[in-house]
């Protein structure tokens, strides 16, 4: 999509994004997460400190003044040396008027960029059914599939 930048979020960004962090949560895009004025604070101020902490990636697609889409990684440390060696990706969101424009793979690249540059070269997430074929495109695998439900 023409017109669409995408750049590191910053503190500075914070109450821009808040309106589709608030959307995300509404649409049930955190696990097992009811909706409710508590928790869209608890989002926002996890937001923010997580903005400010080296290890987590925030990255916003942006339309003209608009924040039209979010991703949020976190870097996760090699468990013998301490180095960064992979990256969880925690959510991928993007304002439902914006969907299937190609915005999520825009946020992907952004991250991919970073990633090369401070030497990572694997990333985990999980994600519904509907959006394996997406993730496919930048060379995902599936390796397990979970199951959830209650007994």
């Amino acid at each position: 999509m023409k017109g669409v930048k995408v750049v590191r979020a910053k503190a500075s960004n914070a109450i821009d994004v808040y309106p589709l962090l608030a959307a995300a949560v509404k649409e049930g895009a955190f696990e097992d997460t009811p909706n409710g004025r508590e928790l869209k604070l608890y989002y926002f101020k996890a937001m923010i400190e997580e903005l400010a902490h080296p290890g987590h990636l925030w990255y916003v697609a942006r339309r003209g003044r608009g924040f039209i889409g979010f991703l949020h990684a976190v870097c996760v440390p090699g468990r013998w040396n301490g180095r960064l060696e992979s990256m969880y990706i925690d959510i991928i969101y993007v304002d439902p008027k914006y969907r299937k424009r190609g915005i999520s793979g825009k946020l992907i690249e952004e991250l991919k960029k970073d990633a090369d540059h401070i030497g990572i070269s694997k990333a985990t997430f999980s994600c519904p059914d509907e959006h394996v074929k997406a993730f496919k495109k930048f060379g995902a695998e599936v390796t397990r599939t979970v199951m959830r439900g209650t007994l």
